[in-house]
C-alpha cells in the first residue's frame, strides 16, 4: 500500500469515529506524528500500525486494505442493497454478471452473495438451493476471518429465509449463535446492533414477547453505553411494542413510544417519526 493511501486509509477511520487527531493520537503516538502520518508524509513503524489498529479497534488486515478496493465495494453495495430493498431483481443479476471479470476478493465476495440473493428473488432457485449457496460461500475457511461483516451478513440472511418459510427453530439458532459472535471492531460493533435488531423483530413476529423484550433491552443497554444513536430509536420503538404485547402500564408503553418519536425526529428520521406519529399519536406526550 503507499504511503498516501495508508494515511487516508487512517483519516478515513478516524472521521468515520468523529475523532480528532488529538483524540486517535492519545496513548499512541505524537499529534505531530499522526497528522504526517495522515498526510502521506511518513509510512508508520509495524509496532505503530499495531497500536493504531488496537485505538480503532480494527485488525491490521483491515488497516491495508486498497483504498480502491473499499471504495468500490461500498459503491457496489449500496447499490445493489438498493435494488434488493426495491426487490428488482433482474436489474440486480444483470448487474452482478456484468461486473468485472476480477474484481478484488472483498468485492468478488458481495457480488457472489448478492447473485444468490437476486437467483432466489427472480424464482430461478428455491430458497433451500439459496441456502445451501449462502452457507457454502459463509464457510469458505477464509470469509469469517478476513471479511467479517460479509459473513455476518450472509448469516443473517439465511437466518430470514429461514423465518421467512416458517422455520422458526432453525432462524432462532442462527441469531442466537450471532449474539455470541465476538463482535471486536468498529465496524463490527455497529453491525451488532442490527442483529440484535432483527432477532428481537423477529421474536415479536413469532409472539415470544418476553424473550424479545430481554433482547431488545440488550440493544438499548449496548446503544447507549457506546453513545450509538443510530439504532436506538428502533429500539425503543420495538420496547413499546414489546410493552404493548406484555399489557405493562400504559404510562411504560408512552415513554416508550415518545422516546422513539424523539430520537427519529432529533436525527432526521422523518420518515420512522412519521410512522411512530401516525401509528401510535393517542400514545405519544406530544408531538412536533
Amino acid at each position: 500500500m503507499q504511503i498516501q493511501y495508508f494515511g487516508q486509509r487512517i483519516r478515513e477511520l478516524r472521521v468515520e469515529r468523529n475523532w480528532t487527531q488529538k483524540e486517535l493520537a492519545l496513548g499512541v503516538c505524537s499529534q505531530a506524528e499522526l497528522s504526517k502520518i495522515e498526510n502521506g508524509k511518513i509510512m508508520p513503524t509495524m509496532e505503530l500500525v499495531l497500536r493504531l489498529s488496537q485505538k480503532l479497534h480494527i485488525t491490521m488486515e483491515q488497516l491495508f486494505i486498497d483504498m480502491n478496493e473499499l471504495k468500490l465495494f461500498r459503491t457496489y453495495d449500496v447499490y445493489l442493497s438498493d435494488l434488493s430493498r426495491k426487490r428488482r431483481y433482474d436489474e440486480m443479476l444483470s448487474f452482478v454478471e456484468g461486473a468485472s471479470t476480477a474484481p478484488p476478493p472483498s468485492v468478488n465476495l458481495l457480488l457472489r452473495y448478492f447473485k444468490w440473493i437476486a437467483k432466489e428473488g427472480r424464482n430461478d432457485i428455491d430458497y433451500r438451493t439459496c441456502i445451501s449457496q449462502l452457507l457454502r460461500l459463509s464457510d469458505q475457511e477464509q470469509v469469517e476471518r478476513e471479511y467479517p461483516i460479509i459473513y455476518l451478513r450472509i448469516r443473517m440472511s439465511v437466518a430470514n429465509y429461514y423465518y421467512l418459510n416458517g422455520h422458526y427453530p432453525y432462524a432462532r439458532k442462527i441469531y442466537e449463535d450471532l449474539l455470541s459472535y465476538q463482535y471486536a471492531t468498529y465496524d463490527l460493533k455497529k453491525l451488532q446492533c442490527k442483529v440484535i435488531y432483527n432477532h428481537a423483530q423477529q421474536l415479536y413476529f413469532q409472539h415470544d414477547y418476553g424473550a424479545g423484550l430481554d433482547i431488545t433491552e440488550k440493544g438499548i443497554a449496548l446503544s447507549t453505553k457506546r453513545k450509538d444513536t443510530a439504532m436506538l430509536g428502533h429500539f425503543y420503538y420495538q420496547r413499546g411494542c414489546f410493552f404493548e404485547k406484555l399489557h405493562y402500564p400504559e404510562q411504560n408503553i408512552r415513554d416508550a413510544f415518545t422516546l422513539a418519536y424523539t430520537l427519529f425526529h432529533a436525527f432526521d428520521n422523518t420518515n420512522h417519526a412519521q410512522l411512530v406519529s401516525k401509528g401510535k399519536r393517542n400514545l405519544l406526550y406530544f408531538e412536533f
